[in-house]
């Protein structure tokens, strides 16, 4: 799965240098919303994390956590802010599609606005890479641009919860968008 590479990641390194329209130096409302509504902290692994604010929160919330992204900038920028935030988690500068050899399972892997960034032709290949990252209990939880349909091994992978919420953009914007959590006992491979 080549994802976002080269050009593409040159690109978002350049938004994070000026300061990218996703970045609002706090976790996403929404996601501080989803993360009450779990019933328990567990192991978790964001990707596309950006500078980590989703990570950093949950990871004050008792959950043990990982974050990966492509761009080293985003990933400059979250280990700063874990270092003012007085809590552990581990920011891996990686591929999404290389959740693999991050070499654990999951209880939760979160997806904050990255989607729709992939290329719609790799999007099967990066939801079994998801997939096999989960733990045989585990759920993804994904804050996306649009609703779309999850394939795993040629069959559908449907969420068992999702609504319209809000994405918080820099300079007081706001995208709707929609939360979904993927159970993996749903779909058995």
């Amino acid at each position: 799965m080549g994802g976002l590479a080269g050009p593409q990641i040159h690109r978002v390194n350049q938004l994070y240098q000026a300061g990218a329209v996703w970045e609002v130096n706090t976790p996403q409302p929404a996601i501080v919303e989803l993360e009450k509504e779990l019933k328990t902290p567990g192991f978790l692994l964001e990707v596309s994390c950006g500078s980590g604010h989703n990570s950093i929160h949950f990871a004050k919330r008792g959950y043990v956590v990982k974050g990966i992204d492509f761009s080293y900038q985003a990933i400059q920028r979250a280990r700063r802010n874990l270092a003012r935030s007085g809590v552990f988690a581990h920011f891996i500068l990686m591929n999404a599609a290389s959740i693999g050899s991050v070499g654990e399972k999951f209880n939760y892997i979160l997806e904050c606005g990255f989607l729709h960034m992939l290329p719609i032709h790799e999007r099967v290949i990066y939801d079994k890479a998801i997939f096999e990252g989960l733990k045989p209990v585990g759920k993804l939880l994904s804050l996306a641009i649009r609703r779309s349909v999850r394939t795993v091994a040629g069959k559908i992978w449907k969420p068992n919860h999702e609504r319209q919420t809000k994405y918080q953009l820099s300079q007081a914007r706001e995208e709707t968008t929609w939360l979904c959590i993927y159970d993996k006992t749903e779909l058995s491979c």
